[in-house]
């Protein structure tokens, strides 16, 4: 969003109440739970109501005038009684809270603009695809709960309630008219194939490598196989994820799927096509994917970085891969071509051009989340130095974190406890990944 935009908007809809938007003057996200809660709450509200617009909004520093007023950098540090700024978090931050209570979650984009020294913001929040958005765990204190597992929030007027039944029907309803627009198209594009090819499709039946069910009604379904050479036993799952991937390019894997993928690659048959996707998912959830990116060439690299979804978080990774590995053209090309980084701007921008050139470890200070980790849930137990691990140790350890990863998940969704668990683990993964592609380029 440019700056011209953000202001546009907020002079055209303040004042009026539409469920797509929310202004907030001062607006804090954390600290008190309450705060962290009321949050959750504006987010999934948005996140779950229909309004036949693709995004809907937080517009942050906006008065009850419609007025942009923003926050000083002192408001924003320096928030009273233990509360925290949502402009002291930045994106990455912000989705790490939304992940750990949302379920299934958005992917919003944080966009934050200068006025005359202080700051103002629009938080984006996309359509979400699978909703409904159901909040995942309990916020309380010793005196209150204020946010209970398996609530569902809907924005009515400027006001965040409770779902009722009827709303909860139509939220259904738009889901399952969405996945048939997508079937729909996939029929089409068969349709367009021609008999030519419908005939070798025919043969390729016939040889067994295109499954199809029918029933006694005659009614015949055809399951889509794309196979790519050579086929592997653990590519059968990759390969149907990749054809819903080529109906709907905004799929995206689960986390307890793509986690799995992480602990069995060797039995992938990673081709250019499997690479794209799997990085896409990695990056989906603020992880590099490196692991999938580092045998590919920079050309590779940059085509697929490119191709992503162009959100400031998912392109700000992006930026740090290349600068990991020590690619200043591509690392300039890519901050060129991504509206959400240039138009937005992106702070680390210049220091990264001058020190991307510098050794290996000083490049990792600046993306890594520790030098260390001490990790121990269920039957793993690692002790990682980030700064010195080697290429092959390294790849030998990514499975094995991304199984503590998957553990610690489960327990997660089940119990709604060990989040910092599962967190070090997936930032354990995250800064595997970055020391990878430090090394790839020695």
């Amino acid at each position: 969003m440019e700056k011209s935009t953000f202001e546009e908007k907020v002079s055209t809809l303040s004042g009026d109440e539409h469920s797509w938007v929310d202004f907030k003057q001062d607006y804090y996200g954390g600290g008190i739970k309450y705060r962290k809660a009321e949050f959750i709450k504006d987010v999934a509200a948005l996140a779950n109501t229909l309004s036949g617009r693709d995004t809907h909004y937080i517009f942050i520093g906006i008065d009850d005038g419609g007025n942009i007023v923003g926050a000083n950098e002192e408001e924003i540090e320096n928030s009273e009684e233990g509360q925290k700024h949502i402009l002291a978090y930045d994106e990455s931050d912000l989705q790490q809270i939304i992940d750990t209570y949302l379920s299934p979650y958005p992917e919003p984009s944080l966009y934050t603009f200068e006025f005359e020294g202080d700051k103002a913001a629009a938080l984006a929040i996309p359509r979400l695809e699978k909703g409904p958005c159901v909040t995942s765990k309990k916020i309380k204190d010793d005196e209150s709960i204020y946010l209970r597992s398996g609530q569902i929030f809907i924005r009515k007027g400027s006001s965040n309630e409770m779902i009722d039944h009827e709303y909860l029907e139509k939220i259904i309803n738009y889901r399952i008219d969405s996945e048939k627009e997508d079937i729909l198209d996939s029929v089409h594009k068969a349709v367009e194939l021609g008999p030519e090819l419908i005939e070798k499709m025919s043969s390729a039946v016939e040889e067994g490598s295109v499954p199809i069910d029918h029933d006694d009604g005659a009614s015949v379904g055809v399951e889509q196989q794309f196979t790519r050479q050579p086929p592997t036993t653990g590519d059968e799952e990759l390969n149907q994820d990749i054809s819903l991937w080529r109906v709907r390019d905004s799929y995206r894997l689960d986390r307890h799927p793509l986690w799995g993928y992480y602990t069995k690659a060797e039995t992938l048959n990673l081709d250019r096509e499997a690479v794209e996707f799997l990085t896409n998912s990695s990056l989906s959830y603020q992880l590099p994917g490196i692991y999938w990116l580092h045998t590919s060439g920079i050309g590779t690299i940059l085509d697929i970085l490119l191709n992503t979804k162009d959100t400031s978080h998912i392109r700000k990774v992006g930026a740090e891969i290349l600068f990991a590995r020590g690619q200043r053209e591509g690392f300039e090309e890519f901050i060129e071509n991504s509206d959400a980084i240039s138009l937005h701007g992106y702070g680390p921008y210049e220091e990264y051009l001058q020190e991307i050139d510098s050794k290996r470890e000083s490049k990792l200070d600046y993306v890594i989340e520790s030098e260390s980790y001490n990790l121990s849930f269920g039957d793993v137990s690692e002790r990682i130095d980030i700064k010195n691990i080697e290429k092959d140790e390294i790849l030998a350890k990514i499975p094995v974190v991304a199984k503590g990863l998957q553990t610690a998940q489960q327990y997660v969704d089940d119990s709604g406890t060990r989040v910092h668990q599962r967190n070090k683990f997936k930032n354990c993964l995250h800064d595997l990944e970055f020391a990878l592609g430090s090394v790839t380029t020695e």
